[in-house]
């Protein structure tokens, strides 16, 4: 249908080249605050699906980071470990080229197909991705990690929760703005708050979960902000220079002003007000561990 046509090359023209820099900004300092968590996450799976595989016999563990985006800092910090094999998965080859430059092995695939062997992976990290995939492409995107993973094998998806966040009308203004935008080029900016519930539903309806084998935690839910609004807004400013750029590329003239004027205005508030306290979103983080997947699959 061209509806869903329209809804991929919309989330294409979102990270094509207009966006390229105001985007990278934006992710990196994303990847800044979520790192050290999806980092112990992935890291928490890999010792309690293979305890031995963390000791200096085993081989390396194979980390796959599905859309691992352009942010190559969570990749070095699994490689630091000398025990991770980390192999960064996008299907944007520009996002890829950040990864080969500082030495990652990468996969030009989407979520959606990975172009991976199947049992081959200890842990799958995918961040910021589902938020972008329609409901039936989360389906797939499980169904292919199930695939490529081993026998023992855990799951760490991260997204944004946007529906948290708090402050005054001028910051909400923006923030609903700039969310109305997300949602046209394909992103659900609130996929965190259903995302337990969702990949839980799904897991279930992919394996027999009554089984032993397959762990769906209790989801972790942080905040990424909460603090004064001038401290906040630069955060707030690179998601609407994301969404800005993306107009810019869509040719969305009324749009682009509408949100340019909310913007100033929310700067203009902020310079008066820089002490009052706002909530940006939340990051939720959930995980899956299956100790024996052939047995549930």
């Amino acid at each position: 249908s061209n509806k869903k046509v329209g809804a991929e090359a919309l989330s294409r023209a979102f990270y094509d080249n207009g966006v390229e820099e105001a985007e990278t900004k934006r992710l990196q300092t994303m990847a800044d605050l979520v790192d050290p968590r999806s980092f112990y996450a992935v890291m928490s799976g890999i010792a309690l699906v293979d305890e031995h595989a963390m000791g200096d016999q085993g081989d390396m563990c194979v980390v796959v980071d599905v859309g691992a985006g352009d942010s190559t800092s969570l990749g070095e910090r699994f490689c630091s470990t000398g025990k991770i094999r980390y192999v960064a998965v996008d299907q944007r080859s520009d996002a890829l080229r950040h990864h080969q430059a500082v030495g990652h092995e990468t996969v030009h695939s989407p979520a959606t197909i990975l172009n991976i062997d199947s049992n081959t992976a200890d842990a799958f990290n995918s961040r910021f991705t589902f938020g972008w995939l329609k409901d039936s492409q989360r389906t797939t995107a499980l169904l292919e990690m199930l695939r490529v993973g081993k026998n023992n094998m855990s799951i760490v998806i991260t997204d944004y929760d946007w529906s948290t966040v708090k402050g005054p009308k001028q910051f909400l203004q923006a923030v609903e703005y700039v969310k109305k935008i997300m949602k046209s080029a394909g992103f659900d900016p609130e996929y965190g708050s259903t995302m337990s519930q969702d990949i839980a539903l799904k897991v279930e309806k992919l394996m027999s979960v009554s089984s032993d084998s397959v762990a769906i935690e209790e989801s972790i839910e942080d905040s990424t902000f909460i603090g004064p609004i001038s401290k906040a807004l630069p955060l707030l400013m690179q998601t609407g220079d994301s969404a800005l750029g993306f107009l810019r590329q869509t040719k969305n003239i009324s749009a682009l002003h509408e949100l340019g004027d909310l913007l100033q205005q929310l700067q203009e508030y902020t310079s008066q007000n820089p002490q009052e306290e706002v909530t940006l979103p939340n990051v939720v983080t959930q995980k899956i561990k299956l100790l024996d997947k052939k047995s549930v699959l």
